[in-house]
């Protein structure tokens, strides 16, 4: 689909209800936080995990709505992932001078996320068959 006013008006309601769920996901999961962002990471792990279920499924399925996947992909899970959140806290992390725990928060939401979504197109591809 080209670039068109519905598809800017889908995105930006995709991304109102992102938001909405990353705020409401990271409220409910603050208490888990103590000093690690749990939350952040919790969020970002199945945005990912999304990220590749629904794109397995949607070149398997419903190829006809691959117009639509901006909606999806930069609509919803941008604003559900939380990318500048985990830039910050690392950063965070390492002006306090907490360096292993920032290095370690990088690794493991970077490498975990690509996991996350190598989980998702696996579990997509075996609903699929």
């Amino acid at each position: 689909m080209p670039f068109s006013l519905k598809l800017l008006f889908l995105v930006l309601l995709a991304g109102a209800l992102g938001t909405l769920c990353r705020f409401t996901g990271t409220r409910l999961l603050a208490g888990l936080s103590g000093s690690f962002p749990f939350a952040t990471l919790t969020v970002n792990l199945l945005g990912s995990f999304l990220a590749g279920f629904l794109f397995i499924l949607f070149r398997n399925r419903f190829l006809s709505l691959e117009p639509y996947l901006p909606v999806l992909f930069i609509g919803f899970l941008g604003a559900f992932t939380t990318f500048s959140t985990f830039a910050l806290e690392s950063t965070h992390m390492i002006l306090a001078g907490a360096y292993w725990k920032a290095a370690g928060n990088i690794v493991l939401q970077n490498v975990s996320g690509i996991l996350a979504v190598l989980l998702g197109m696996a579990a997509c591809r075996s609903l699929l068959l």
